[in-house]
């Protein structure tokens, strides 16, 4: 596997594991034709921070995560973090294409309908976990705006 892959989706025993594998997939595939469009990268991660905000309350357990995936992927397609692998952008471009998506697996507006979102979003981050917590302790060292 290069570094230019997709972590292997593990095959989880679960029918659920193995729906957010299918899931997941699709979001990749998805995600690699927008991370070739910069446009689409601005609007798809503002459109997370936005739904995010909005709905804070129903994905608590995701909602930092989610922030996080925000910034990390601004700051690598702005050039200012680029010690990410180019498959945790994709993996991160696809839980929050899949976040922003009204119409999925549970349709956003059907109560519970950001459970599936939340899945997605925690099975992600549990892929890239050590690159986002390296991006984290990068962010973490870089001056507060309040210092500039």
């Amino acid at each position: 596997m290069t570094d230019d892959d997709p972590p292997p989706i593990p095959e989880g025993p679960e029918p659920e594991s193995k729906t957010i594998a299918f899931i997941t997939n699709r979001a990749v595939r998805r995600a690699e034709r927008i991370a070739k469009e910069p446009a689409r990268v601005d609007s798809l991660l503002e459109s997370a921070r936005r739904k995010a905000e909005r709905s804070r309350n129903s994905i608590q357990s995701a909602w930092r995560y989610i922030g996080a995936l925000v910034r990390m992927l601004r700051a690598h397609f702005s050039r200012a973090y680029l010690d990410l692998p180019w498959r945790s952008v994709i993996w991160g471009l696809a839980a929050l294409g899949y976040f922003v998506a009204p119409l999925d697996m549970i349709p956003d507006f059907i109560l519970g309908g950001l459970v599936d979102d939340t899945a997605v979003v925690l099975y992600v981050v549990r892929q890239i976990q050590k690159d986002l917590d390296a991006f984290l302790k990068w962010e973490s060292q870089q001056p507060s705006e309040d210092d500039a």
